[in-house]
């Protein structure tokens, strides 16, 4: 369990630096390979809605790095929502509410009013 919650607080603060970068206009650096790491290391542990959501924040960061062949839409290397919905009403929060932030952000405002 510390070890679990030691690694989600990285995990938080990886998000929060990498959203902050790409506010101010620096670029993001690559955190692939340390999202899959942390991301299979909580299915190992059992976490898996913990997982999941770290799946729709880190695809978030990709489709943001321009790593993703859409947008807006969060279909990538660490989820696809075309083949996974999320089963939960809290993830289906979190996916709604990275699909707005990325519309917001690529300014798509009609897609976010439509999704809002």
């Amino acid at each position: 369990c510390v070890a679990l919650c030691h690694l989600l607080t990285r995990f938080v603060a990886l998000h929060l630096d990498h959203l902050s970068a790409y506010q101010l206009g620096r670029p993001l650096p690559s955190i692939e390979s340390y999202l899959i790491k942390c991301i299979a290391l909580m299915e190992e542990m059992g976490e898996r809605n913990h997982a999941l959501l770290s799946r729709l924040f880190g695809q978030t960061i990709l489709n943001l790095m321009g790593k993703a062949g859409e947008k807006v839409i969060l279909k990538g290397d660490l989820f696809n929502s075309e083949e996974c919905a999320p089963p939960t009403d809290l993830q289906k929060a979190a996916y709604l509410v990275w699909r707005l932030f990325l519309f917001i952000f690529f300014g798509d405002y009609e897609g976010a009013t439509e999704l809002a």
